[in-house]
Formats: structure tokens, sequence, C-alpha cells
């Protein structure tokens, strides 16, 4: 009884303790971004008198790159720091820059630009608690991908736009608890694999396989398909080898995290704490390459990644210091990412955060760890019921149900 005390004693201080630290950690990165942040809002208020003229008018020709330089700056923006409009003004600004490039006659530019506004919609969808720009982003890449005559249009080839629109229609999947589409979503994935090892195109491969390889982990994961995974980490490792070449630390990142949930996926899935191992070191990688005042959501998201990967490993190995670990990587997540700049994101952290606790109250018995565990369950929840995705809530209300039992011992 003393040593159940005392360990539920040591969870609980510990945290406070890093809920305290962590709050002296977001007024440094808070003032850090302010800098970068504010040269993006002077470019925008620059552009912005050109553009608020023309609004409701037909689309005019030379405002064209006026449009698509300022939807970039208001992406950019977007990824930096918290502003409600930003990622709404991107996309809008990116279709009224498609139209005007069609109407001045570059017809392919203006295709260009959409399609890039449809990859838009796929990542701020990733954010969101709503199904929407999921819906939209398959909308926009089915449109170009119907079958057509001639030559292929786009600089890239087909198979990376077929890999974006699998990973929207997988991602929607999930979230809505349809899984007929994670099996519609399968084919898309498969041309850019063969295209590959026949070596039918020259441009970077990794632009098909760090799209297509997230979504092949995806698919692999809840099918419980071991060869999809190993695929998944293939197309990982090769994205990362040419990253490497290109020297662009955020790029980079992104397909070490890729690589860290396949390998963590696989590790779950076969019962192997090496590739768990191999997944957090991933992770570690992809933090150093990472630059948290730069790409604030993105860090999050790795720390939640990687919190995932330590709970695979301490749960494998019955050790509580991984799960402390986990529980330290989803804080230092829940500080960079608000419910208002990303609620999914932020329901995610805590929902994870939720299991975790249950896993560290089975080992170490003590049913105040379980509430614990339960409340960030419900904190979750209440994220998500303001939302559309119903896959996802009746996930978080599972887990509740598990911390519950838990908790009644």
């Amino acid at each position: 009884m003393i040593t159940e005390v005392r360990a539920a004693l040591f969870v609980l201080a510990t945290l406070v303790i890093a809920g305290l630290t962590l709050m002296r950690h977001r007024r440094a990165i808070a003032a850090s971004t302010v800098a970068a942040s504010e040269r993006l809002r002077r470019a925008a208020a620059r552009l912005r008198p050109g553009l608020e003229s023309n609004q409701g008018g037909e689309p005019d020709p030379r405002t064209a790159s006026r449009y698509e330089e300022f939807g970039a700056v208001m992406h950019e923006l977007s990824l930096r720091s918290f502003e409600p409009e930003a990622p709404d003004e991107a996309i809008s600004s990116f279709r009224q820059a498609a139209e005007a490039f069609r109407a001045g006659g570059k017809v392919r530019k203006g295709n260009e630009v959409e399609i890039q506004t449809g990859l838009l919609l796929h990542d701020y969808g990733l954010r969101s608690i709503n199904t929407e720009k999921l819906r939209e982003c398959s909308q926009v890449l089915a449109k170009f991908l119907a079958p057509r005559k001639g030559k292929w249009l786009f600089r890239l080839p087909r198979e990376f736009y077929q890999a974006a629109q699998a990973g929207a229609l997988a991602n929607l999947g999930l979230r809505i608890g349809d899984l007929s589409l994670l099996h519609e979503a399968l084919p898309l994935c498969a041309p850019s694999r063969k295209s590959q090892a026949k070596g039918k195109f020259r441009l970077p491969a990794f632009a098909v396989d760090s799209v297509a390889g997230d979504t092949l982990r995806i698919i692999g994961r809840e099918f419980g398909d071991r060869g999809i995974l190993i695929d998944s980490i293939e197309a990982a490792r090769r994205a990362i080898e040419a990253k490497k070449k290109i020297g662009v630390p955020n790029m980079l990142a992104s397909s070490q995290d890729e690589l860290g949930k396949a390998l963590s996926d696989l590790g779950e899935l076969t019962r192997d704490p090496e590739p768990v191992r191999e997944a957090i070191e991933a992770f570690e990688e992809a933090l150093r390459n990472l630059n948290v005042e730069e790409r604030p959501v993105s860090w999050g998201e790795v720390h939640i990644n990687m919190g995932r990967a330590l709970t695979v490993l301490g749960k494998l190995e019955g050790d509580p210091k991984m799960l402390s670990r986990a529980l330290e990587s989803y804080r230092d997540a829940l500080d960079v990412i608000s419910t208002d700049w990303a609620p999914f994101l932020r329901a995610d952290a805590l929902d994870a955060m939720g299991e975790t606790l249950s896993a560290l109250a089975g080992l170490r018995k003590i049913q105040d760890i379980a509430r614990l565990a339960a409340e960030s369950h419900r904190k979750a929840e209440a994220i998500l019921l303001r939302g559309d995705m119903v896959g996802t809530l009746a996930r978080v209300r599972r887990n509740i149900e598990a911390a519950e039992v838990v908790q009644a011992g």
C-alpha cells in the first residue's frame, strides 16, 4: 500500500513539475516566433490592397502572380503562428490565382495552382475536426485525375496526385469510420511503387514516396497487414535518402517522422520492440531537423508520434519509465498545439496521453492515474464533439470506457 501511494505521488508530482516547466517554455516560444510572423504580416499587408480592389470582379490576369504570392505568404503564416483566417485566405487566394492564370491563357499554370490548392486543403484538413477540407481535396484531385487523352499536363507525374488523393481518402475514411475508403485508396498508391521500380520518371522520387508512404502506413495499420507496413517503411527510407541530398531540414524531418510512425506501427503489430526503438531514434532525428520557431505544429506532431512509440515500447517491455517519457512528449506537443490552431491534433494528443496514462495505471495498479486517463480522453471528446469526425469520436469513447474499467479496478 505504501509503495502504491509513493508511486502515485511520484507520477502526480512529475506531471505538476512538467506543467510548470512547460509554462516557461511556452513564453520562450511565443517570444521567438513574433519576429518571423511579423515579417509575414507585413508582406501580407503589402500585397492585400491590390487584391481587395478586385474582389468579386472578373478574374484579372494581371493579378494572378500577386494572388499566388499572397496565398503563399498566408500559408507560411499559418504554419508559424495562430492566425484564424490564414488557412482560408491562403486557399481563397490560390483559387483566385488559378482563375486569373486561366483567364490570361495560362491554362497549365492555372491547373497547377488549383492542384496546389487541393494539397493545401489536405494539409489543413489534417488539423481540422471537420471533414470538409479533406472532401474538397479529394474532389479537386479527382477532377484532374480523370482519364484524358494526350500529354499529361503537370510537372509532377500522375502518380504523385494519385497518392495525394489516396491520402485524403484514407484520412477521411478513418475520421468518419468508413474503411471502404481505405480500400479505395490502396490502388492509388500501388502505381507509384510500380513506376518507381521501373524507373519510369526522373523527378525526385521522394515526391511520390513521401505522399504514398504515410497512406500505406495508415492502411497497413488498420488492416493489420505487415507487408503494406514494410512497403511504407521502405518508401520513407527512400525519401529520407533523397532529401538528405537536398539539404532542407524541414523536408527531411517530415520523412523521418513518417518512418518513425511506420516502424512503431510495425513493432506494435508484430510485438517486436526493435522496430519501435528504431522509431524513437527516427523521431529524435526529426526533432533535431525541426525548428519549433518555424514549424511549431509539425514539431508538436512529432512529439505526439514519439509519445505513441514510447507508449508501445513501455507496454511491450512493461517499463513505466518509457510511459513517463511518453507523457512528457505529449506535454511538449500540447505546449505548442492549441485547440483553435489545430484542434484535431490537440484532441489526438489528449487521447494518446489518456491511453498512456491507462497503461501506466495498469502497470502501477493505481486508480488515480486511471482517473487522469479518463479525464484526458474526455477533453479530447469535448474538442471532437464540435466537428463531424464520427469515426475518431467513436474511438475516443471506447478509450474512455477502457479507462473507466481500469479506474473501477
